[in-house]
């Protein structure tokens, strides 16, 4: 039997800025030493924030967010890197 290494590994992350569960979030991030301060400055961005959806001059009702980083944050693509860091090791 002849075996093989893997050179590359494709992760399709397409809609995992909204798949992300903040309780773990949150929990990687004190597990990587950023100071309980920036984390609770973080927990009161996210937790209890609400959207709506308005199109076509249009708006929706206001939905409360459980889950996901805010697409087009700044912090946002560090905050899924620390996510799926684990993953990726």
């Amino acid at each position: 039997m002849q075996t093989t290494r893997v050179l590359a590994i494709v992760v399709d992350v397409s809609k995992a800025f909204d798949r992300l569960q903040y309780c773990k979030l949150f929990c990687l991030l004190l597990h990587h030493n950023v100071p309980p301060c920036i984390v609770r400055v973080l927990l009161r961005f996210y937790i209890g924030h609400t959207i709506r959806i308005s199109w076509n001059c249009v708006s929706s009702d206001f939905v409360i967010v459980y889950n996901g980083v805010k697409q087009g944050g700044v912090i946002s693509p560090v905050l899924f890197c620390i996510y799926i860091d684990d993953l990726l090791v």
